[in-house]
């Protein structure tokens, strides 16, 4: 990949059948260090590594009834993420959740609706202040936070709440 002329590697992450049940949704501890050990692989060939939240829509509802529950868990899964990744620098780069949309709606790809809009946006927030607020290099850590399904349509775009944050 670095032969090829790439600087950056993107690790998509299902996290689903490798936690545990609330509150604490622990994540399983090998699980945890096969990432971290294909995370250094990528950094210590001098690139950079983007890990995020994957396919893990069964949990990770965009949707006004759902999204409390779903934020409960994306807070505790970025809590083990972020503290584990801490002390990693700018090499690597977090990405809160990857396409989060609701599944099966009519709306699924084309920017979704307002209510499911904005709970994207509420998600991507509540991932942001988990990262932040577990200190080290988190507190300035790149971090990507998509759009409803990660579109570019115009509604998508347009319901999208830029952060306050210079990161």
């Amino acid at each position: 990949v670095k032969e090829a002329g790439f600087k950056t590697v993107r690790i998509p992450i299902t996290w689903k059948q490798h936690m545990g049940k609330a509150p604490n949704y622990t994540v399983d501890e090998a699980w945890m260090d096969r990432i971290n050990e294909v995370v250094d692989y990528v950094i210590d060939d001098g690139l950079y590594a983007i890990i995020d939240v994957h396919h893990d829509e069964e949990w990770c509802i965009p949707t006004a009834v759902a999204k409390e529950k779903s934020k409960e868990q994306l807070e505790a899964l970025w809590t083990q993420i972020a503290t584990r990744f801490k002390e990693y620098d700018s090499h690597l780069i977090f990405e809160t959740l990857n396409e989060p949309r609701v599944i099966g709606s009519e709306l699924e790809w084309m920017g979704g609706s307002s209510e499911e809009r904005e709970a994207v946006n509420e998600l991507n927030e509540a991932a942001l202040k988990t990262i932040r607020s577990t200190g080290g290099n988190n507190k300035e850590r790149a971090i990507m936070m998509p759009t409803y399904a990660a579109s570019g349509s115009v509604e998508a775009v347009g319901g999208y709440k830029v952060s306050n944050d210079p990161n």
